[in-house]
C-alpha cells in the first residue's frame, strides 16, 4: 500500500512580466493559451462588449490549401503583446488538418518527419488508440470544434513562438488564441479568421524524434481549448486548462507531474495565475481533472465542457447530469484524502489509478510531541496537512471561522484509516503506531474566503524512542531495520528497529561516501520492536545509509531523501 505523506485561459496580463519570469527556471514547455485570455477581455472591453459578442466571422469558402502553398499567418508576440506576420509554407494536408511551417524553421528545427508525425497523431494514431487520432478522440471526449472558416480542417502552424525564451527557464510550447475565431479587427490586434493553433519549434526541436510526443501532447491540449471555446467561450481558466490536461492524458500522453502542486497545497484552489509559479496551477488542474475522470468516467469531460455555467457551478451541473448526488465540496474533500493516502484498494475514492509515487509536503510535522493551541489559515478551497509520527495515541481538537472539512488519514505498510473530525469535538485515534506508521490531519477549506483555524493535539508516547514491545510480545530473533516508510521521503521517515536482546545499540546515518551525517539513537534498549524517526535538517537530497549496530551484529538500510 502506498504510504501517506501529508495532508490536511489565465488572468495573467503580462504587465511587465515575461512568460519566462512567471514560470519555473527549469527548461519545460508550457501551454500558452491562458496568456491570451486577458487580451480577449481587453479587446472586448474596448468595444464595450464581451468576447462572445465580438464581430462574428462568416467565411463562405474553404481554404483548400495544397502542399507547397505559401501563406503569411498572424502570430502573437507574447512579450510585446502584438501580432506579427509569419512567413510559412504548407508542408502537409491531412484528413483533419493543414500543417504550415515557418519558413525560417524548415529543415533546421522542423523536418518533414516531424510534420508527418503530427499529421499521423492528429488524424489516425495515438498512444491511447492505434486506430484513432487526436482529432477523433478530442471530439469524442469533449465535443465538436468551431468552424468559422467553412473548412473542416484545422490549421496547425509550427513556428518559433516569441515568448522571451533566452536559453534557460520555461517556454511556451503551444497556444490557441480565440481572437482568430472572429473577424479581423485590424489595428493592434489581428485575426487569421480561421481555426488555427500554434506549436513551438524553438527551443522545442521538432527535427528530433524525441520531441514528437511532447508536440503531440500539446496538440491534444490546444485542440481541447478550441473545442471548449466553441461551447463556452467564458469558461474559467482552471476548468478549461484542467480539461486540456485531461485531453492529453486521454490521448495516451503522460499526465503532468503533481510535484509542483504537492510542494504547496495551500493555494486558492480554483484560481489561475495567482501563484508565484504557474506550474503549480497546471499541476493542480491536471491532477484534479484527472481524478474526476477516474472517479466518474470519461463521459464527465464532455458534460463539463457542454455546461454554459462556469467554474464550480459547471462542475456541479456536470455531476448532476451524471446522475451523481456529489457536489464540488464532496469531490474536493475526497481528492484531498486521495493525495495524502493514495490507496484505491482501501477505498476507490481515496486513491489514483494512474501511478503516482509522491505525496504532498506537510505544512507541519510533529514527532512524539504535544501541540498547544495553534492558529493557522487555509486559503479558499485550499488544503493544509499536519503530520504526526511516533505515538500510540493521537487526540486532535480544532475550531474554525469558516466551513472546513477536517479528515484524519492514517497509513502504514499494511493498513490504513480515514475518519472525519467534527469541530470542537476531540477525535482520538488509537492503535497507533502498531498498525499505522503515520497520521495526517487534512484540513480543506470549503469556502470562497480564507479560513482561520485553531487546533491542538496530544500524543501519548513512551519516553525516549517510541518502544512498541509489550508483555507477551514475540522477541525478535536478530537485529534488524525494516525498510523506511515513506521512501523517498521529505521531511521525515520512519524505520522499525528489532532488538533480539537488551543491548547497547547505536543508530547512525551515513552518506554514500561513508561520511556520518546524523545520529538517531545511542544507548541500551530492551528486546522488542522500536520506531526510529529521521527528520534531517540542512542535509541535501540523495541516497543515505541508516546503520544500527551492537557489539554482536549490525544492519543497514538505504533511504532516499528528496528536498
Amino acid at each position: 500500500m502506498a504510504r501517506t505523506r501529508i495532508q490536511i485561459a489565465l488572468v495573467f496580463t503580462l504587465m511587465g512580466v515575461t512568460a519566462k519570469d512567471a514560470w519555473s527556471q527549469e527548461l519545460v514547455g508550457i501551454p500558452g493559451s491562458h496568456l491570451l485570455q486577458a487580451h480577449m477581455q481587453e479587446l472586448a472591453a474596448a468595444q464595450g462588449t464581451s468576447p462572445v459578442s465580438l464581430a462574428p466571422l462568416r467565411k463562405d469558402a474553404a481554404w483548400n490549401f495544397s502542399v507547397g502553398v505559401a501563406k503569411d499567418w498572424w502570430a502573437t508576440n507574447l512579450v510585446t503583446n502584438t501580432e506579427y506576420a509569419v512567413n510559412s509554407t504548407c508542408r502537409a494536408v491531412g484528413t483533419h488538418c493543414y500543417v504550415f511551417v515557418e519558413d525560417s524553421m524548415w529543415g533546421s528545427r522542423v523536418t518533414q518527419e516531424a510534420v508527418d508525425a503530427i499529421v499521423s497523431a492528429f488524424d489516425s494514431r495515438t498512444p491511447a488508440d492505434s486506430t484513432k487520432g487526436i482529432y477523433q478522440l478530442d471530439v469524442e471526449y469533449f465535443g465538436n470544434p468551431p468552424d468559422v472558416d467553412s473548412d473542416p480542417r484545422i490549421i496547425i502552424l509550427m513556428l518559433n513562438i516569441l515568448d522571451s525564451f533566452s536559453g534557460t527557464g520555461s517556454y511556451v510550447a503551444g497556444y490557441f488564441y480565440s481572437l482568430n475565431e472572429y473577424r479581423d479587427p485590424q489595428g493592434s490586434r489581428r485575426s487569421n479568421e480561421a481555426e488555427i493553433y500554434y506549436l513551438d519549434a524553438n527551443p522545442a526541436n521538432l527535427s528530433n524524434p524525441s520531441s514528437f510526443n511532447t508536440a503531440c501532447s500539446v496538440t491534444a491540449h490546444e485542440f481541447q481549448h478550441m473545442i471548449h471555446f466553441n461551447r463556452d467561450a467564458n469558461e474559467e481558466s482552471f476548468v478549461n486548462e484542467g480539461m486540456s490536461e485531461s485531453a492529453s492524458k486521454l490521448c495516451g500522453y503522460s499526465l503532468r507531474s503533481p510535484s509542483s502542486y504537492y510542494s504547496n497545497t495551500n493555494v486558492p484552489f480554483m484560481s489561475w495565475g495567482t501563484t508565484p509559479n504557474i506550474l503549480n496551477d497546471y499541476s493542480r488542474a491536471a491532477l484534479f481533472s484527472w481524478y474526476m475522470v477516474e472517479q466518474f468516467g470519461s463521459a464527465l469531460t464532455k458534460l463539463i465542457v457542454s455546461q454554459t455555467t462556469n467554474g464550480i457551478a459547471g462542475y456541479n451541473d456536470a455531476f448532476t447530469a451524471m446522475g451523481s448526488s456529489l457536489q464540488f465540496a464532496d469531490v474536493l474533500a475526497n481528492f484531498a484524502v486521495a493525495t495524502s493516502l493514495n490507496d484505491a484498494t482501501y477505498d476507490p475514492r481515496y486513491g489514483f489509478l494512474v501511478p503516482i509515487s509522491i505525496y504532498p509536503m506537510p505544512h507541519k510535522t510533529y514527532v512524539a510531541q504535544d501541540v498547544p493551541t495553534t492558529a493557522d489559515t487555509v486559503l479558499p478551497y485550499g488544503t493544509k496537512v499536519y503530520t504526526f509520527f511516533a505515538g500510540d495515541l493521537l487526540r486532535f481538537l480544532y475550531t474554525s471561522t469558516a466551513s472546513v472539512v477536517v479528515q484524519i488519514v492514517g497509513s502504514g505498510p499494511s493498513s490504513a484509516f480515514v475518519g472525519t473530525l467534527l469541530p470542537a469535538t476531540a477525535y482520538v485515534l488509537n492503535g497507533y503506531p502498531s498498525s499505522l506508521t503515520q497520521a495526517n490531519v487534512v484540513v480543506t477549506n470549503m469556502s470562497a474566503s480564507q479560513a482561520v483555524i485553531a487546533y491542538s493535539a496530544t500524543m501519548l508516547v513512551p519516553s525516549g524512542v517510541a518502544a512498541e514491545n509489550s508483555a507477551g510480545s514475540i522477541v525478535p530473533s536478530h537485529l534488524a531495520l525494516s525498510a523506511n516508510y515513506p521512501n523517498p521521503f521529505n521531511p521525515s521517515t520512519m524505520l522499525r528497529l528489532s532488538m533480539p536482546r537488551e543491548e547497547y545499540v547505536v543508530v547512525e546515518v551515513f552518506d554514500v561516501a561513508g561520511r556520518k551525517v546524523d545520529e538517531l539513537s545511542k544507548g541500551v534498549m530492551s528486546a522488542g520492536e522500536y520506531s526510529i524517526v529521521w527528520s534531517p535538517e540542512d542535509i541535501p537530497s540523495g541516497m543515505y545509509l541508516v546503520r544500527a549496530r551492537t557489539s554482536r551484529e549490525s544492519t543497514i538500510r538505504k533511504v532516499a531523501l528528496v528536498q
